[in-house]
């Protein structure tokens, strides 16, 4: 039987699998601006799921790079995920910082050209992400 914890980092991957296949479709049809938002999203649901499975607080903002770097030192951390934490960290943090841009580029004259260069960038990143957050995921959940 699933604890509400696990039950609730499963619902929230599977949101972050949606946002990704949102993300996708959005750079497939030219759509820069909401694919690289919906990149973040899908970063940020993610990496929320691990941090709720770990029994780590995160704050209710988009930037959980802080408390996700806190992984390095749990030693129930598998030494994989300690390695790619550095790396998601960071991409946890560059969208963050991006995604208001990206939500409301147009109030800074922006369009959505201004993004063609960075979202497939963002895209891929995010994917990495999700795969990684994934597979540990299906470990902690085999485990339990």
């Amino acid at each position: 039987m699933k604890s509400s914890f696990t039950r609730k980092a499963s619902n929230m991957m599977e949101r972050s699998k949606r946002w990704l296949e949102d993300s996708e479709v959005a750079l497939d049809r030219g759509n820069f601006d909401n694919a690289v938002y919906m990149a973040q999203m899908s970063v940020e649901s993610s990496t929320k799921a691990v941090l709720l499975l770990f029994g780590l607080d995160y704050p209710k903002e988009h930037d959980v790079s802080g408390p996700f770097r806190q992984l390095l030192d749990r030693p129930d951390t598998p030494e994989w995920f300690k390695e790619e934490i550095p790396t998601i960290s960071d991409v946890i943090h560059t969208l963050a910082e991006i995604r208001g841009l990206a939500a409301y580029g147009y109030e800074h004259n922006m369009t959505v050209q201004d993004f063609e260069g960075k979202a497939p960038k963002y895209f891929e990143k995010a994917k990495r992400t999700y795969e990684q957050t994934k597979r540990l995921l299906a470990e902690v959940f085999h485990d339990r």
